[in-house]
């Protein structure tokens, strides 16, 4: 083999490695950034629930305190 078709091949494996690394290093920012947009809305979720969860503790979740809840509405 002589120097010229060493260098075809040459350029031929690095062009085809550097597309390569392009193409993962691509798919490598973009799951990292969905991951990022993924924890951002769990920490808001979180958020959320925890909030709800607390507003459901001051309620009186019981039957009687809906019963009572439904006469104060009614004026009864």
């Amino acid at each position: 083999m002589d120097g010229g078709a060493f260098l075809f091949w040459y350029l031929i494996f690095a062009v085809a490695g550097v597309v390569i690394w392009y193409f993962l290093n691509r798919a490598s920012v973009r799951a990292n950034r969905q991951i990022e947009l993924l924890e951002s809305i769990d920490k808001k979720l979180n958020k959320i629930i925890d909030s709800e969860y607390d507003l459901s503790e001051v309620k009186d979740k019981s039957a009687q305190g809906y019963l009572e809840e439904a006469r104060k509405k009614a004026g009864l």
